[in-house]
């Protein structure tokens, strides 16, 4: 089936140019026609809705026809019935139609009755630059679209959806740039041109407006605008003595209707202004309130702070005060250690030998290594066990553990060495005695002795040139930074110190006894007089 729809006679536009740049708003729509609606019934009735949003209520709702046809074509859309709060520059809107069923009476009485007896037949959410152009001639067979379509006539031919047609182009239906013949080109407006034009145009619209308000004055002082067209003569008609009045009074009525408007208007701003200004008054209340409550809060915590700023004084007076009795520990720990290492000097004395440059360990000359050729195997032997045995005492004094550890086993000592990769574990121990004197092991094991030695004076910050000095490096490792001098005191010494301790002691003990409460535990009974005479008659006659 083919229809045809008539266009208007005057033309409102130019040929239809599918630029991607071409915008279409709802300005543009001028009619609205349904093809192939699916209905229950012929004599049911359609109408279309326009919505801005899927949940708001309609701006626009067409005329109700009847479905004897296969298209539907609505009235025209007059931009007047469009609401003003509706923007026409809207690119797009929701169109639903509608089908009505009549009852038998075929008229429709109340709402309730309406919503049981209307279906909705289709829903569309358009965005109008996405519509497919089919031309400017309504001349079109209902075959080649599918069913509920709609089309869309506006001022550059009519639109439908690419859905709606059951042939779709191949070709894309907008285009970036298009070729058009030169001889259909014209010039623009400059901007001298517009701007000329919109001055002509202002002032067209004052005259017209001046126009207005001096009709307006002369009928207020009694003449008529009513004038017949098809009379030459234009003359006023004067009203008589009452229509002056009449004039006069309606001139004050409508003086005063436009005071009492302005009034309203104005009482309406400040009700609102009023409802604002109390709104704001509720808030900063509340936000007092709210101010008051953090305050009271910052409050205490300010309070809470300060006590921990107090406590963390004390802290650090504290940990001031345990620094301070920890230095003074250390340094008696250290005088301590001073003192244990001076008195191994007297359990291992070191002195320089008389008349050489050889030093001796109890009264036992070691010479330097490499230089045992002059003594003895045993007395070289006797000799390192004894500096084996300092060394051990001086690094566990020290709380130095030494990197090649020591068994002291007299004159029959050993070494340990866990560094060196290339020994077997079954091989890490040397002797530190000689069997003869070219005994390569006894060599290596008085090497690492002296690497201990070099490593304890490192630790006291001295350096070791001369790794081969056994006794001279220990005896000046311990004389320049590990003994006390005069220490330990000699016996005569000793003894007036441990009487001077004995007598504080003694002085302590007496003066804390109470002479009143603790008489009796000191005095004895006389039980323990005769046991005591008895234990002492006893071990008189043993």
């Amino acid at each position: 089936m083919s229809f045809l729809v008539y266009q208007r006679s005057d033309p409102r536009h130019k040929e239809w140019i599918p630029l991607m740049s071409q915008q279409v708003r709802l300005r543009n729509v001028i009619q609205i026609i349904g093809l192939n609606l699916e209905v229950e019934s012929r004599e049911d009735e359609v109408y279309f809705t326009l919505h801005t949003r899927a949940m708001s209520t309609p701006f626009f709702t067409s005329e109700r026809l009847q479905t004897q046809r296969r298209v539907v074509t609505w009235k025209e859309i007059e931009p007047r019935q469009i609401p003003e709060t509706i923007r026409l520059s809207a690119p797009g809107f929701i169109i639903r139609v509608w089908a009505v069923t009549r009852g038998g009476s075929g008229t429709l009485n109340t709402e309730d009755t309406l919503s049981k007896q209307q279906r909705p037949i289709t829903s569309w959410g358009l965005y109008l630059g996405g519509l497919n152009y089919l031309g400017s001639k309504g001349d079109w067979n209902t075959k080649d679209f599918a069913p509920n379509t709609i089309l869309f006539r506006m001022p550059f031919g009519f639109f439908t959806s690419l859905n709606s047609l059951v042939r779709r182009p191949v070709a894309a239906h907008r285009f970036l740039q298009v070729q058009v013949p030169s001889e259909q080109l014209r010039s623009s407006y400059t901007l001298k041109k517009l701007s000329s034009l919109h001055s002509i145009q202002r002032s067209v619209l004052e005259e017209v407006s001046l126009s207005q308000d001096l009709k307006s004055r002369i009928c207020l002082y009694g003449y008529s605008q009513d004038v017949d067209p098809e009379s030459s003569a234009h003359t006023p008609m004067i009203y008589g003595e009452k229509s002056l009045i009449r004039a006069k009074e309606g001139r004050i009525r409508l003086q005063l209707k436009e005071k009492i408007e302005g009034m309203r208007q104005r009482v309406s701003i400040l009700r609102d202004e009023k409802v604002r200004r109390f709104g704001r008054v509720i808030q900063l209340k509340k936000d007092y309130y709210d101010s008051e409550d953090i305050s009271m809060e910052l409050m205490g915590r300010m309070q809470m702070l300060g006590r921990e700023i107090e406590r963390l004084k004390e802290l650090k007076a504290a940990v001031q005060e345990k620094k301070i009795n920890l230095s003074h520990l250390s340094a008696q720990l250290f005088r301590r250690k001073k003192e244990l290492i001076s008195e191994l000097l007297v359990i291992y004395p070191l002195s320089l030998v008389e008349g050489s440059k050889k030093y001796s360990i109890n009264e036992i000359q070691l010479p330097n290594a490499e230089d045992y050729s002059s003594e003895s195997g045993g007395q070289i032997s006797v000799a390192l066990g004894y500096t084996a045995h300092l060394t051990a005492m001086i690094s566990f004094f020290l709380g130095i553990p030494l990197r090649y550890p020591v068994r002291h086993f007299g004159s029959q000592s050993r070494i340990v060495d866990h560094i060196t990769e290339q020994i077997t574990d079954k091989e890490r121990e040397f002797p530190l005695y000689f069997r003869n004197k070219e005994d390569v092991y006894s060599k290596y094991a008085v090497y690492l002795l002296n690497k201990n030695i070099a490593q304890l004076r490192w630790y006291c910050g001295l350096s070791t040139p001369e790794l081969r000095a056994t006794l001279l490096n220990l005896h000046n490792l311990l004389h320049a930074r590990l003994t006390i001098p005069g220490w330990p005191p000699s016996p005569t010494e000793s003894l007036e110190l441990a009487q001077e301790l004995t007598e504080e002691v003694d002085q302590q003990l007496y003066s804390s006894v109470s002479l009143d409460k603790g008489l009796d535990q000191l005095v004895p009974s006389e039980k323990g007089i005769e046991n005591v005479s008895s234990s002492h008659s006893i071990s008189v006659q043993v």
